[in-house]
């Protein structure tokens, strides 16, 4: 037998030669009963260093059962713990996969490892998003649209995003414009967002929410190579307001002149001016 052995089997006889001590002791310091009234005329007699030994060991057994839950409880945590991440790490290498294949266009088998994904959570975010881009892939948008729209609660950016940018891609121009809207106040200098927001503004023919996303898309470029086609398309958009208004033709020619001279290098303002004057 190896020493820790015998060393535990020694503690374990020295506690129980401790116990057997203390009811030793028990008994020899209390020789008197005690007298229990069940009813006024039925009584129960007991040693009373029989009463005192009970309560121990019903001390010493709840105390044991309370050790044995908690031990129960930390283990039961313990399963817990590993169980979540094997099915963490499940779930992550079988999205890894479902990437995998949707970017060699191996849709059938992306579409088949997202949906193991949402079968153990349905409200898994990236691999609905990929069931999603799956479906727009195949030029399926209503069901793109669908999908998303089942994780879409208003508050994940990237979820609200994608939603509105499928929308667009829809022609759903005012739920696109919603959407975009909600986006900008959450990032108001998010260019997807911004893009948005003028696309979807000139596609309802609200040019002058249009023009203002616009503008602040400039104010915020940091590329001098990128602004002169950003204000062309600026040019465009004030041409485009101004043609949709109900004004009179010498004041609209007027107004045609003034933004050709502002946007010299607009071709589509010069063109709309030769158009009226040949």
């Amino acid at each position: 037998m190896k020493s820790p052995q015998i060393t535990k089997w020694i503690l374990k006889l020295l506690f129980l030669f401790f116990i057997l001590a203390f009811v030793a002791y028990i008994f020899y310091l209390n020789h008197e009963t005690a007298v229990f009234y069940i009813t006024k005329t039925d009584t129960f007699t007991a040693p009373l260093a029989m009463i005192v030994l009970v309560a121990f060991c019903i001390g010493i057994l709840l105390t044991s059962t309370i050790a044995i839950l908690l031990g129960l409880h930390q283990k039961l945590l313990l399963w817990s713990i590993k169980s979540d991440f094997s099915r963490f790490e499940k779930i992550s290498n079988t999205y890894i996969k479902g990437r995998a294949f949707s970017a060699i266009d191996e849709l059938n088998k992306a579409e088949a490892q997202a949906k193991k994904i949402v079968a153990l959570d349905a409200t898994h975010i990236p691999a609905n998003i990929l069931l999603a881009n799956i479906a727009e892939k195949r030029s399926d948008l209503a069901t793109a649209i669908s999908i998303i729209e089942k994780i879409d609660d208003g508050e994940n950016f990237e979820v609200l995003l994608y939603s509105a940018l499928l929308n667009q891609k829809a022609e759903n121009y005012l739920i696109a414009n919603d959407k975009f809207i909600k986006l900008f106040k959450a990032k108001s200098n998010n260019l997807t967002v911004l893009n948005g927001l003028v696309t979807t503004n000139v596609a309802l023919k609200y040019y002058d929410e249009a023009i203002k996303y616009q503008e602040k898309i400039i104010s915020n470029c940091t590329s001098t190579s990128e602004i002169p086609g950003l204000e062309n398309k600026l040019a465009e958009l004030k041409l485009q307001a101004l043609l949709e208004e109900n004004i009179p033709e010498k004041e609209l020619n007027s107004r045609l002149t003034k933004l050709a001279k502002k946007y010299p290098n607009c071709s589509k303002i010069s063109s709309e001016i030769e158009k009226r004057y040949m």
